[in-house]
This record gives C-alpha cells, sequence and structure tokens, in this order.
C-alpha cells in the first residue's frame, strides 16, 4: 500500500537556505540555479489507510498542513530500505498517543529547484549539487517513493572463511 503523505513546513531557515543555495550553485555553476523551494514531508505507513480523526492527530502530532499534492521536483530521504532513528523515535511518539493504525512514520524533504528562466531542473541535471543537499551515506534522492516502506526479505547469508580460504 502507498504511504500517505503529509506536506510540513519549510524545512529550512532563510540562512541555512542562503547558504544551501550558494553551496548548490558553486558545485554546479553549469546548472543555473536560481532558487529552491523546500518542505518537510512526512510519510506515514498503514495497513488501510487512516480516518479522519487519526488523520487530525497525526497532522497535529508532525505540525503537516495537508495530504501532498505530488510535484515535479525531487524527494530525498532516508535511503530505501533503511529506518532512520528520527522515524523509530516519532513511529513510538504516534504509538504512545494511541495511534495504533500507523506502522510507521518517515520523514523526508521535498525540493523544486529552479534556473533563472523559471524553469525547474530535475535531479540529473544537479547531479554535482546533489551533495551539498542531502548526506549520500544515509538518504537517497528520489522522483518516487510509493516503495519507501516496501519489505524486502532478506539477502541469502554468506560466510567466508577468513582463516583458510582467504588471500594470502
Amino acid at each position: 500500500m502507498e504511504p500517505v503523505i503529509l506536506t510540513g513546513t519549510t524545512a529550512f531557515s532563510s540562512f541555512r537556505v542562503n547558504a544551501l543555495r550558494a553551496a548548490m550553485r558553486a558545485a554546479a555553476p553549469a546548472a543555473g540555479i536560481a532558487s529552491f523551494d523546500a518542505h518537510w514531508l512526512y510519510f506515514i505507513e498503514t495497513d488501510g489507510g487512516l480516518d479522519e480523526a487519526t488523520m487530525d492527530k497525526a497532522r497535529a502530532l508532525l505540525g503537516a498542513h495537508h495530504v501532498f499534492p505530488g510535484g515535479d521536483g525531487f524527494i530525498v530521504t532516508p535511503r530505501k530500505g533503511t529506518i532512520s532513528p528520527w522515524s523509530s523515535k516519532a513511529t513510538d511518539i504516534f504509538h504512545n498517543c494511541g495511534l495504533d493504525a500507523v506502522k510507521r512514520v518517515e520523514r523526508g524533504i521535498y525540493f523544486e529547484v529552479r534556473s533563472a528562466s523559471g524553469a525547474l531542473l530535475s535531479p540529473a541535471a544537479l547531479q554535482p549539487a546533489l551533495a551539498a543537499m542531502h548526506d549520500r551515506m544515509t538518504e537517497g534522492v528520489y522522483t518516487e517513493v510509493s516503495d519507501l516502506f516496501a519489505h524486502r526479505p532478506p539477502a541469502p547469508m554468506r560466510e567466508v572463511d577468513v582463516l583458510h580460504g582467504g588471500r594470502e
């Protein structure tokens, strides 16, 4: 089932926006970055959707405004298949508040980056600037997040005999 996605507040202060925009421009001068918008997105995994009362409580807990309408930008979230420390704590808070219909909550940032002409820039056009926008070790840049909560089976275990079969 696809997650419920709620839109939150602006992700960065004006000071951080200015610093990030400068870092992005320095990393990708050819992209012609003029401006960007960044808002928090909250992803909620449920078994069968949320009733209106639960949705109202979730909005209040997260400081979220409305269901994310979608867009042509991109989203930075923790890598798919991982659970962030923020998610663990937020999910515990939801359960402690009696919102047991919520299986997991995750947070990400929705970006729309524009050139001087007002054209929306894709992650491919921003490739050198992406390093300033996310942590490659723990986060990913996505245009599709319907599989954010996909449960994949673990890979088969492998054994390596390092004492007898390792390299010389």
